[in-house]
C-alpha cells in the first residue's frame, strides 16, 4: 500500500505516514473512528452501576434452550 514521509520544515523531524488499511482495529486507519463510536457508546450508558454477567449452561442443553428461550430467561434472571 505504501505511504508517505512527513517531515518538520521548522526542525526536521520525520513521521511516516502509511496508507489506509481500512481495518477496524488499526490505529492509524480506524482509531479515530473507533474513538468516537466508543463515546457514543459511554454517553448512551445510564448513570447506575453496570455488571456484565456471562451465564454457561451444558451444551446438551442448547436444542431445548434454543426453543424455549423465555423459560430460560426467567429462570436466570
Amino acid at each position: 500500500m505504501g505511504g508517505l514521509e512527513g517531515r518538520c520544515d521548522r526542525c526536521g523531524a520525520e513521521q511516516p505516514r502509511y496508507r489506509s488499511c481500512d481495518d477496524g482495529h488499526c490505529p492509524q486507519c480506524q482509531g479515530r473512528a473507533t474513538e468516537a463510536w466508543s463515546e457514543r457508546q459511554r454517553a448512551n450508558q445510564l448513570p447506575v452501576p453496570y455488571f456484565h454477567r456471562v451465564f454457561t449452561l451444558p451444551h446438551r442443553l442448547n436444542p431445548w434452550v434454543q426453543s424455549h428461550p423465555e423459560v430460560i430467561y426467567r429462570a436466570l434472571f
